[in-house]
């Protein structure tokens, strides 16, 4: 009887000490609705479109007296799905501070030293573009082949071969199972550091769309 009492205490404090560290922590990002566009990127030489970077905009809350930054940010693929150009399961992203509606380069890939702390009751908005790259099916490349000849037509301006071509929402409805395809079982992780740059807080979420 004395060591099932014994069993429950620990528990107990077990269960204590993981609620206070949740409480302690108070720190929340969650995904929303984005208005940014999604961008395509052309092979001219081989008439394909061959990279969609996504637009996936992010509401980063600190609700502890503590400032905390995010400190880095990866992407990961669907392992059922592709890997990256080196064999990863990472993509390459970009990551911007959204300020007034001004996006703030923060740097390309996981390293995002660059955004500021904040503390209660702070919060700023994180906008991450991760890289797709696109199959050369003729199936896939028939789905995408306006987007194609709207570059074309346009040309290469200023050495730009990309093409914004609406919102992600816009996208999905047009193209409902490519989007499923590139998207489905992906996740982003955040790491959160506090004020003297230490790492006390890893936020995993998979990708909503």
């Amino acid at each position: 009887m004395r060591i099932k009492i014994s069993i429950l205490v620990i528990v107990s404090l077990f269960l204590s000490c993981n609620s206070s560290k949740s409480k302690l922590e108070g720190v929340q990002i969650q995904q929303i609705n984005s208005d940014y566009p999604v961008i395509v990127r052309v092979d001219m030489t081989n008439n394909k479109i061959f990279r969609i970077e996504f637009p996936f905009e992010f509401e980063f809350t600190n609700l502890s007296k503590i400032k905390r930054r995010i400190s880095a940010v990866d992407y990961f693929y669907n392992k059922n799905n592709q890997r990256n150009t080196d064999g990863s399961w990472n993509s390459s992203i970009w990551v911007y501070q959204i300020n007034n509606e001004n996006l703030i380069d923060r740097g390309v890939g996981g390293s995002s030293s660059d955004i500021p702390s904040i503390c209660d009751p702070n919060s700023q908005r994180i906008l991450v573009y991760p890289s797709h790259l696109i199959d050369t099916t003729q199936t896939t490349q028939e789905i995408l082949r306006s987007y194609l000849k709207q570059i074309k037509a346009r040309g290469i301006t200023q050495e730009k071969d990309t093409l914004s071509i609406g919102t992600f929402n816009e996208f999905k409805k047009m193209h409902p199972e490519l989007t499923k395809i590139l998207l489905e079982g992906d996740s982003i992780s955040f790491n959160i550091s506090n004020n003297e740059n230490q790492m006390d807080t890893l936020i995993v979420l998979p990708i909503r769309y």
